[in-house]
């Protein structure tokens, strides 16, 4: 009888083993629609160490930010099959392009890894890999708890003289391939093009020519790719968050470049 009870744990082992390799092999992510990047709109916190990522409409790429010794780090983050969870230093950010259509991130400036345990509330991670040396070494598990984002979309019409962008947010168009929230016209070379400004529910966003509304993303020109803030503070890759009530700044996607846009009076426009 014991013998029987002994197989049947060891049999159970090998089919979790197994699934587990499988699924790695052919990229199948059995914890599909549990982990944390399954529930949008949500910022995972952590104060040993002082740490955070958010969760908005990209699955492959989420932006990350620690302090240490009172200086504010940039950090992008994702997550693996095993499951794993990969914090990269911000500069292996990989913008959308023909060959790489959702964009990504380099896996050479990866920064640290751990092991995940995860329910809906709340996120362990046990870090296993810190061979760089960007963490303490006492730091061996991480805690990060959820906390909700609640999204609000611009309204109006805005301008940002530096880039010569006129955008006005009272749309809300649902096209093939993209919700377009905002339409105006940009400044190129002294010409004037139209524009629109792809705005997801959480507030993923990016500009594009007016030509390029309906092409497959790889095809498109992207203008550019950012999110606003009212403090310039990088909130989150490509997202409108914490805005100002008449004025935003834009910071780019993988840059710290940023932008100025002032909300105009209606009148102005009438």
């Amino acid at each position: 009888m014991k013998n029987k009870h002994n197989c049947l744990i060891l049999l159970i082992i090998i089919i979790v083993m197994g699934i587990n390799l499988l699924s790695s092999c052919i990229g199948v992510d059995i914890y599909h629609g549990k982990q944390p990047i399954d529930y949008k709109n949500t910022r995972w916190v952590s104060t040993n160490p002082d740490i955070y990522f958010e969760v908005g409409e990209l699955r492959e790429v989420i932006y990350a930010q620690i302090t240490m010794d009172d200086t504010v780090i940039e950090l992008l983050c994702g997550f693996g099959y095993s499951p794993n969870i990969t914090f990269y230093d911000i500069s292996g950010y990989i913008p959308i392009n023909k060959s790489n259509p959702y964009g990504g991130v380099n896996w050479d400036k990866w920064l640290f890894i751990g092991k995940c345990k995860f329910n809906k509330e709340k996120l362990v991670v046990n870090v296993f890999n810190n061979g760089k040396g960007f963490l303490d070494d006492s730091i061996k598990e991480i805690i990060f708890v959820r906390e909700d984002i609640t999204f609000k979309s611009p309204v109006g019409t805005w301008i940002c003289d530096e880039l010569n962008i006129t955008i006005n947010f009272d749309y809300n168009e649902k096209l093939e391939m993209v919700s377009v929230r905002g339409r105006g016209t940009i400044e190129v070379d002294g010409e004037e093009k139209e524009i629109v400004c792809g705005l997801s529910s959480t507030g993923y966003c990016n500009f594009l020519y007016d030509d390029d509304v309906n092409k497959h993303p790889a095809e498109r020109t992207n203008i550019y790719s950012g999110h606003f803030t009212n403090t310039g503070q990088f909130t989150n890759t490509g997202q409108f968050t914490n805005r100002g009530k008449d004025k935003m700044i834009l910071t780019l996607v993988g840059s710290k470049e940023t932008y100025t846009f002032v909300k105009q009076d209606e009148e102005e426009f009438n």
